[in-house]
């Protein structure tokens, strides 16, 4: 029995960088070389909790300045740029209706400081009224920590074993069925079958 439903939105509600070439833009367009790929990668690994959770993204320019001897102009914004690559997902808007017509629906994610905001305004969530949304950069806690995961449970309202739970990485989807949800694992290299799945699932 599924009584809530909720989506992770980077690589499953909304197209974002994964699997995808996007990385490589987005470090392009800060001026650093394909050879620091690597190093950039894992700066960024190193920081992502923190960004999720309560560091402004672009107090992330004076960092990668030093690391790789880029200039990034004061008016840049890492946080914009992230959110040029974002696109809608059509595929799934008729998933996320008809999962809202059969169930309570929300949102799960880790997200940067203030980028749900902007998602908003670019528009590209689809157009329902989501019964809770929680926002890593709200609660103050990412995935996979557990504590994100009691979080939406709670504000579910539902028994753990009544929600669903979609994601496009593994990691985030091991610490819900340690709870008890229920899980569909969202390929986002393939967002048109993986919706035409789910939506199977949820019918």
């Amino acid at each position: 029995m599924i009584s809530f439903v909720y989506f992770d939105v980077g690589g499953v509600v909304v197209r974002d960088f994964s699997a995808s070439n996007k990385w490589d833009m987005l470090r392009s367009d800060l001026g650093i070389k394909d050879i620091d790929t690597k190093r950039f990668s894992e700066i960024w690994r190193e920081y992502e909790k923190e960004i999720c959770t309560s560091l402004p993204v672009d107090k992330m320019k004076p960092i990668l300045e030093k690391e790789f001897g880029v200039v990034i102009p004061p008016h840049h914004s890492l946080l914009n740029n992230f959110i040029k690559y974002f696109d809608k997902n059509e595929s799934i808007w008729k998933v996320v209706d008809a999962a809202k017509s059969k169930y309570k629906i929300g949102l799960l994610t880790s997200m940067y400081v203030g980028m749900f905001g902007k998602i908003l305004e670019k528009d590209i969530l689809p157009h329902v009224v989501w019964d809770a949304v929680i926002d890593s950069s709200i609660v103050g806690f990412a995935k996979p920590d557990i504590e994100i995961y009691e979080a939406a449970q709670k504000e579910s309202g539902v028994d753990a074993k009544e929600i669903l739970f979609i994601d496009n990485n593994m990691h985030n989807i091991f610490p819900a069925e340690k709870l008890g949800w229920q899980t569909f694992f969202y390929d986002s290299k393939d967002y048109e079958a993986s919706s035409k799945k789910l939506m199977e699932v949820l019918s």
